[in-house]
């Protein structure tokens, strides 16, 4: 019985640190910059992806979002 108790303890600090590492990870997602939404002239271009002045844009059913790249990604390990 001990040693299920232990092993419960192991699986829970296990499940903390993944959520942490999922809590990280989303307020990255969250970070990224959501551009303007496309214009009439825009809409019709077919253009799913494309660069604008060193950024990069994809289109959504929902507008433009704007990528930016993160440097220092500070994972320890595998998520």
């Amino acid at each position: 019985l001990q040693s299920h108790f232990g092993q419960s303890a192991k699986d829970i600090d296990d499940i903390l640190v993944s959520t942490s590492k999922v809590t990280k990870r989303g307020q990255k997602i969250e970070a990224l910059e959501f551009g303007a939404q496309p214009t009439e002239g825009d809409a019709g271009s077919g253009a799913g992806v494309r660069a604008e002045a060193g950024a990069r844009v994809a289109d959504s059913k929902t507008g433009q979002l704007r990528l930016r790249v993160v440097e220092g990604d500070d994972r320890g390990g595998a998520v």
